[in-house]
């Protein structure tokens, strides 16, 4: 997370991070002190700033007291299998529902 100068904060910015903020709590207590599998994969690894946007999520996961497991969710494998082709040859979470905030 970046070091942020409240003094300097614009309170347009402000008031979008506090709303973001109240909103997940429903969803963070959900989820407290469960293990919660998030992907990262695709448009999340294309640039610098949304690795760190996701880093800075994570850390805010495990904060208020979610345990998040990070895996690998997108682009084709070694065998050019993607994961509809995993999914398809009965992998793990094959046919599973996923359970998404705000679903």
């Amino acid at each position: 997370m970046s070091d942020i100068d409240i003094q300097d904060t614009d309170p347009a910015q402000a008031s979008e991070r506090a709303i973001t903020l109240v909103e997940s709590l429903p969803w963070v207590r959900k989820y407290r002190d469960q293990v919660v599998v998030v992907k990262y994969g695709g448009n999340a690894m294309v640039s610098e700033e949304l690795q760190d946007a996701f880093a800075a999520d994570i850390a805010y996961l495990r904060y208020v007291g979610v345990k998040p497991v990070v895996v690998h969710g997108g682009g084709l494998g070694r065998d050019g299998a993607g994961a509809s082709g995993h999914a398809r040859l009965g992998g793990a979470g094959a046919g599973r529902d996923v359970a998404r905030p705000g679903s």
